[in-house]
């Protein structure tokens, strides 16, 4: 993988919140485990897990809050759609768009968690 790929791929090696000793320890630690036989064997069967979950029947009972990307590095162009529709079958699903890259948790940490919180805290009053 170029350097080129390496930041197009991990945004967050963009970033100014990692020292750059952290940037390092990160890909050493992507390189050292991203060929394993369990990472490969995943790559394998996704496809065919994929299949399994579509059989299943919705958790519709477990309650789901859903962060959603801009979608940009993802191939589907309904992936927003795709994942909100989703959610909304849900008993207690629900979702908000971000405008970000696939890293939300890191883009977007304090949306999430003000969110989240506050999706607990109306789940547990509505109990």
């Amino acid at each position: 993988m170029s350097v080129f790929e390496v930041k197009e791929y991990f945004p967050l090696l963009k970033s100014k919140d990692m020292s750059n000793e952290d940037k390092e320890q990160y890909l050493a630690m992507f390189y050292k485990s991203a060929y394993t036989k369990n990472i490969l064997n995943e790559v394998d069967y996704l496809q065919d897990n994929a299949k399994k979950v579509k059989a299943k029947e919705l958790p519709i009972h477990t309650p789901m809050y859903f962060f959603i990307s801009d979608g940009k590095e993802v191939t589907a162009s309904d992936w927003r759609e795709l994942l909100s529709n989703y959610v909304l079958q849900i008993d207690i699903g629900t979702y908000k768009y971000l405008d970000c890259g696939h890293y939300v948790h890191h883009e977007k940490s304090d949306i999430i968690a003000d969110e989240v919180k506050a999706f607990i805290k109306n789940y547990l009053v509505g109990q």
